[in-house]
C-alpha cells in the first residue's frame, strides 16, 4: 500500500512561483507610501500644521497617481 506522490508539472510550479513573487511585489508597492511617509515625518519635523497638511497633500497626490498608473498597467496585462 504505497501511495505515489504526484509532482506538479513544471509549468504549474512556475506559475505558483510567479504568483508568489507578484504577491510579494504588490505588498511592497502597497506599503511603500505609508512607510516612506512615516520615515519622512520622523526625520522632518513640521513647524506648523499648515506646512504638514501641504506636504501630506502633495505626497498623497503623488502616490495616488503612481497607484492609478500601476492599476492601468495591470489591467492592460490581462488583455495581452
Amino acid at each position: 500500500m504505497t501511495h505515489r506522490r504526484k509532482a506538479f508539472p513544471y509549468p504549474m510550479k512556475k506559475r505558483i512561483t510567479l504568483m508568489l513573487i507578484a504577491v510579494v511585489v504588490l505588498f511592497i508597492i502597497c506599503h511603500t507610501p505609508t512607510a516612506s511617509m512615516l520615515i519622512y515625518q520622523y526625520f522632518h519635523k513640521f513647524k506648523t500644521a499648515r506646512e504638514e497638511n501641504i506636504t501630506l497633500s502633495k505626497y498623497s497626490s503623488l502616490f495616488t497617481i503612481i497607484t492609478k498608473y500601476i492599476k492601468v498597467l495591470l489591467s492592460f496585462r490581462k488583455f495581452l
